[in-house]
Order: structure tokens, then sequence, then C-alpha cells
């Protein structure tokens, strides 16, 4: 069982994820939009600083910069959410208050 749901996630063709999930969130008048996620592991949800080296392991991202450490892929997580919401703002001319969305981000939650 574990094996054949293993086979499906891995054949799953991830454009039409990307459509099931904007189709689901305009049908709800939820916002979206799609940001590329180039360098985002590489640079620290933190300060933003990029380096290669910033990301030692798959799993482990140490800023070479300001020492800031978190897992790899809640660090490129943060860094996507910060571009959504700075696309956001671009697009609504909207103000939000990203520190107090960010107040568990800053302090490494």
């Amino acid at each position: 069982m574990r094996k054949r749901i293993r086979i499906l996630i891995h054949n799953w063709n991830f454009y039409q994820l990307e459509q099931f999930l904007k189709y689901k969130a305009d049908a709800k008048g939820i916002w979206t939009v799609q940001e590329k996620a180039c360098y985002t592991s590489q640079r620290c949800s933190c300060c933003g600083y990029a380096a290669r080296n910033n990301r030692k392991t798959q799993g482990n991202f140490k800023c070479k910069k300001c020492g800031f450490e978190i897992n790899a892929d809640l660090n490129a997580d943060r860094n996507i959410r910060d571009l959504g919401l700075a696309s956001y703002m671009e697009a609504n001319a909207g103000t939000i208050n990203i520190h107090n969305i960010s107040e568990g981000h800053a302090q490494g939650a």
C-alpha cells in the first residue's frame, strides 16, 4: 500500500496540482501568486544574505553572515512567503503589517 501511494505521489503532475490549487483558491476568493523558487534555499530568511554554502546539507541551513540556523526547507518556505507577500502588496497597493505576520519568523519559530 505504501509503495503504491509513493508511486502515485511521485508520478503526480505538478502543473495539474498547481491548477487544482488555483481553482480551489479562486472558488473561495483566495488570492494566489506563483513565485519562482530560485535561490530561496540559499538565501537567509532572516538577513537576506544568499550564498551556496549557507545550505550545509539537504536539511540544514546556517547563514554565513548572521549565523541564523533553521531547517533548510522551512527557510526556503519563509523566503517564498516573503516573495508572495511583496507581490501581493505590489499588486494591490495595500499595506500588510509584515512584522506581525513574521513575528514568529524573526524569533526563529
